[in-house]
């Protein structure tokens, strides 16, 4: 039986190569849970025999010991998750493996993450668990997988069961915003992959999905009352997803909405209240495209924009909405289209051209409520609607992480023009502080030190303020493939 890591590493490059959807839409749907909720029972154990979780109660590099109230900084590679202080000390191994995929809770104290047990058997091995932070217990909720279910000798795109493997491994365990529940892709009750939700209170699974599709694309409403997803027939060989439509399942299992548009691939967006969402759909020739709003108790909707667009920006403390269309999308459709930078004050507003100019990139702009960010090759701007841009400075082509704890601003980047770690206050040009590419890159809580992972050597380095002097942690740590940073317990 072919090897499943080879299989996962294959699905993960065709979606990052993902343009387009050449396929029309299906009828199949997911076929609504009965009105009594099917509940399963999680499994009570704490660890597998395959392959023990290891959580250390000491630091492996000899500095002071991890901090049991936080802040912690993990670092999650593909053979490990580790811990440090926010000064980098304290290193400790949580888990001796590379999740799959993950979603830290709401609090921070708590990793909900896709284990393979059995990286060499695609039949069976993936597991939802919960690893309380920083020293555990980690909990096994439930296997993922039916053993009944066997993938052909051969397992190819379009088979169900390979489709549906691919689906479990591809889509991360979403939090509701109440950190109460963990929705999540299974096939435990197959054939297909289906949507679940797991209530953390009162340790209890629900199936919310049973149709014949293969599930994906998570997303929670503010009041984590509702639960969005799309279906596939198959996740295709890079150009494009066999789509049969989109959903949203009530959380206490009371029904489902279909909420198919029909164009493509339904994406969503953002939510502006607990029953609206913004969809887009993702078709040929150009992508994202069909901007709408959806309200689900008035079972109302209404486009907001016809065409195609790139990027999109919903800022949910004012309620205005962003998005950029590039100068060359005006022959994606036959007889041309607005292209340029679009603002909407609220979601019943009309898409107000602002500018022209070609930029390539957008987000919000985390030092001034209320604004955006916008940059193309000569830097980075400030746009404070309804129509005032001003340049800020010369800075990479890259979106910046912002520290409020110090006003300061960092770049990153590991190809070309974008190789090296640049910091620096806007208005104003950083300053380069390293040469060679960076993979990932975080403040420190209190915004006076940058922790990062080079591209190239693969080691965890500190950059503290005034100077910003990187300086490798001693004794170096070397990862393994890609590295993902993030604070917890903050």
């Amino acid at each position: 039986m072919k090897s499943k890591s080879l299989l996962l590493s294959a699905c993960f490059f065709l979606v990052a190569l993902l343009a387009c959807n050449p396929f029309a839409p299906s009828t199949s749907a997911p076929t609504p849970s009965p009105t009594a909720p099917r509940h399963l029972e999680p499994s009570s154990k704490t660890a597998t025999p395959d392959q023990p979780i290891i959580i250390t109660a000491t630091p492996s590099d000899g500095t002071r010991a991890l901090d049991l109230a936080g802040p912690w900084l993990l670092a999650i590679d593909e053979s490990s998750v580790l811990a440090f202080n926010a000064d980098g000390s304290g290193q400790t191994e949580l888990l001796s493996f590379g999740p799959q995929n993950f979603a830290l809770s709401p609090d921070g104290r708590k990793l909900a993450y896709i284990a393979d047990t059995h990286p060499e058997d695609e039949s069976r091995g993936f597991q939802l668990r919960l690893l309380v932070l920083p020293s555990g217990p980690d909990e096994l909720i439930t296997e993922l997988q039916n053993p009944d279910l066997l993938p052909p000798d051969e397992p190819g795109i379009g088979d169900p069961v390979t489709e549906a493997f691919r689906a479990i491994g591809m889509t991360a365990p979403r939090w509701s915003h109440n950190g109460s529940y963990i929705a999540f892709i299974g096939q435990q009750e197959g054939p297909s992959a289906d949507l679940y939700v797991y209530d953390i209170q009162e340790r209890e699974i629900t199936q919310l999905t049973d149709g014949p599709s293969q599930a994906y694309g998570i997303s929670w409403s503010p009041g984590d009352d509702f639960i969005f997803h799309a279906g596939v027939d198959s996740f295709g060989t890079g150009a494009g997803y066999a789509d049969v439509g989109s959903w949203i399942a009530r959380r206490d299992d009371t029904g489902i909405i279909d909420v198919s548009t029909g164009g493509g691939s339904d994406q969503a967006m953002a939510w502006y209240v607990d029953d609206g969402v913004l969809l887009t759909s993702w078709r040929q020739p150009c992508g994202m495209a069909d901007l709408q709003s959806l309200e689900i108790e008035a079972a109302a909707s209404e486009m907001i924009w016809p065409y195609f667009l790139e990027f999109l920006v919903f800022d949910e403390s004012t309620g205005a909405l962003a998005f950029l269309v590039p100068e060359g999308f005006d022959t994606c459709v036959e007889g041309g289209q607005p292209t340029g930078l679009f603002f909407m004050d609220d979601i019943d507003d009309t898409p107000q051209a602002v500018s022209d100019q070609e930029f390539e990139g957008l987000l919000l702009d985390p030092s001034t409520p209320g604004a955006f960010l916008l940059r193309d090759d000569a830097g980075t701007y400030h746009f404070q609607p309804p129509d005032r841009i001003d340049f800020l400075g010369v800075t990479p082509s890259r979106d910046p992480l912002y520290s409020p704890g110090s006003d300061t601003w960092l770049w990153y980047g590991s190809w070309r023009e974008n190789e090296g770690l640049w910091i620096g206050q806007l208005p104003g040009t950083p300053r380069k502080v390293f040469d060679e590419g960076v993979m990932s890159a975080t403040w420190s809580p209190d915004g006076t030190e940058v922790l990062f992972v080079g591209s190239s050597d693969y080691r965890l380095y500190t950059s503290a303020a005034p100077d910003f002097e990187p300086q490798p942690i001693i004794p170096s740590i070397v990862f393994d493939g890609l590295t993902y940073l993030l604070w917890a317990g903050r």
